[in-house]
């Protein structure tokens, strides 16, 4: 095994008790692309892997049902190897519970020993109740590159700064831009910020205004939610935490290779309900309507919106919002299909 394999998060083995539930979870990895290297039967085993191969800081999924662990084995096996513990006691056995789970344990600092006590009476399947509080945000994210997502933002806010106030707030930490593309005073209802970026922020201070935010490319999604990084950590935490997002992809065919990339890791975002895809630059020759064809196969069941090649987002006469066109039109309906609350 490579260095590198060493020292990736991805690096699994799991410890459970029920035969039914390991095989569940270890087809569901494999199938999200994570390595699995050992599906331990019990205790020595497990004790013995470690022993022989000394793989540290890898990941390993346990229950306290597991045959021959005692009290405190787990945390002794993480402090020895230091392994990141993912406990799914209590756990249902469902693919979106399951890697959400996983994924916010992942979050957690790299040693991570829980208490080895299990609540009187549960199981595996009953589930853990979790709650996160939906900001008035907007997410606008998408494929690396450059598929326009900047220009997506400003034509969103100045589309709802019609009938509210919005703040468009810059968290894109690779490519910072809001404030040279934004015509500054265009809109009286238009509030522009940025993060401090270097305070190094994890996650956004709460706001009860509608606030949209050019959060920057999102990476693969199995590496953004492994990794420690405050940069990945702010990402993961504005997008689980949002009312809306919107994942911009160019209309090309690279775009659409890593839209396809995108979609295969969605078990991967906890907050997916409300994810609206959206085609950038779509043109109407013969190959645009290919390629708008495959967009809409590859988004299929999912909300989605599409943005024509002719826009603009300065005027040299008139305000933005008050010029009727065919990219205004299409930015109202996109609008139509967020939910700001």
């Amino acid at each position: 095994m490579s260095n590198s394999a060493h020292s990736e998060n991805r690096v699994v083995a799991t410890a459970i008790g029920d035969a039914d539930a390991e095989d569940y979870l270890s087809q569901l990895m494999f199938s999200q692309g994570w390595n699995i290297v050992h599906r331990s039967l019990d205790a020595a085993s497990i004790k013995r892997y470690y022993d022989e191969f000394g793989i540290d800081k890898s990941t390993l999924i346990y229950t306290t049902n597991f045959p021959g662990a005692v009290p405190g084995f787990f945390a002794d096996l993480a402090q020895s190897f230091g392994l990141t513990l993912v406990n799914i006691d209590s756990i249902p056995m469902n693919s979106h519970i399951l890697m959400s789970h996983i994924r916010q344990q992942l979050r957690m600092p790299l040693i991570h020993t829980p208490s080895d006590d299990v609540l009187d009476g549960a199981t595996m399947f009953d589930p853990v109740p979790t709650k996160v509080t939906h900001q008035r945000n907007i997410v606008v994210t998408g494929t690396t590159g450059a598929p326009g997502r900047t220009t997506v933002s400003i034509a969103l806010a100045r589309h709802l700064a019609q009938t509210s106030p919005v703040e468009l707030l810059d968290a894109d930490t690779h490519a910072s831009n809001l404030h040279e593309t934004m015509v500054k005073g265009d809109s009286e209802n238009i509030s522009l910020t940025a993060l401090d970026f270097a305070n190094q922020p994890r996650e956004l201070a709460t706001s009860g205004q509608l606030r949209i935010i050019d959060l920057g490319a999102l990476g693969r999604m199995a590496t953004e939610v492994t990794d420690r990084r405050w940069q990945a950590n702010l990402r993961t935490n504005v997008m689980e935490k949002s009312a809306s997002a919107l994942y911009v992809v160019p209309a090309h065919d690279v775009g659409l290779k890593r839209l396809a990339e995108f979609i295969v890791e969605l078990p991967l975002l906890i907050n997916k309900k409300n994810l609206i895809f959206l085609l950038n630059r779509a043109g109407s020759g013969r190959s645009d309507k290919a390629i708008i064809g495959q967009f809409e196969s590859l988004v299929q069941g999912h909300a989605w919106g599409k943005i024509s090649l002719d826009y603009a987002l300065h005027s040299p006469t008139l305000p933005f919002s008050l010029r009727e066109n065919r990219f205004t039109k299409e930015v109202a309906k996109i609008a139509a299909l967020i939910n700001p609350n």
